[in-house]
Formats: C-alpha cells, structure tokens, sequence
C-alpha cells in the first residue's frame, strides 16, 4: 500500500519553475493521493481476519469487519512542523462471530 500511495502521491504532485531538482507539492495533491488511498484502508480492513480458535473447550469462529466506513479524509499541510493526516467519521461493525465453551467433562 505505500507503493501505492507514493506512485498516487507523485503522480498527482505538481512542479514548480526552480532550477534544479525540487518540486513542490501542493495540499491539495495531498488530499488527491491520500483519498485514492483511503478506499484501500477500507477495503484492505474489511478483508482483514482474525484466526478462530478451536479446541475441546473453546471454539470461536474467525473475527473480522461486516463493515467499515471513513466518512472522510484530508491532509494539511502546517508550515514549520509537518503534514497533519486526518481521517474523520469512521465507523466499523464486527460480523457475528459464533463463541462456544464447553465444560469440558465427559458425558457418558
């Protein structure tokens, strides 16, 4: 995924007419990169899964997102201390997961 944002991040950057090798990047080509990533986010949270657990006295099936949203996502740039990311209105609902605990004796 940083790959990914890199090559969305340079596409979208835009030169200026300094000599030599320096550009510069606008905010508003931040937030163009960054949005193109945002989807990735989700999607690659959504498939995200966490492993069951099964043995004679616990079983839980896999754990992972039913769904998982961000409402929105910019990026700011603050002169003199850096790039501020935010990600804004998220929101996230676990799948049910089946849990089952035995006691563990032996019925004969």
């Amino acid at each position: 995924m940083r790959s990914f944002f890199l090559v969305s991040f340079l596409t979208k950057a835009s030169g200026n007419n300094a000599p030599g090798a320096f550009f510069s990047i606008s905010e508003s080509s931040l937030n163009a990169a960054w949005n193109d990533v945002t989807g990735d986010i989700v999607n690659g949270l959504r498939a995200f899964k966490i492993p069951g657990h099964k043995d004679p006295l616990v079983q839980i099936d896999d754990l992972q997102f039913e769904s998982f949203t961000i409402g929105s996502a910019s990026v700011t740039v603050n002169d003199g201390e850096g790039v501020e990311v935010s990600l804004k209105d998220m929101s996230n609902a676990v799948a049910h997961t089946h849990f089952c605990r035995t006691s563990g004796e032996v019925l004969r």
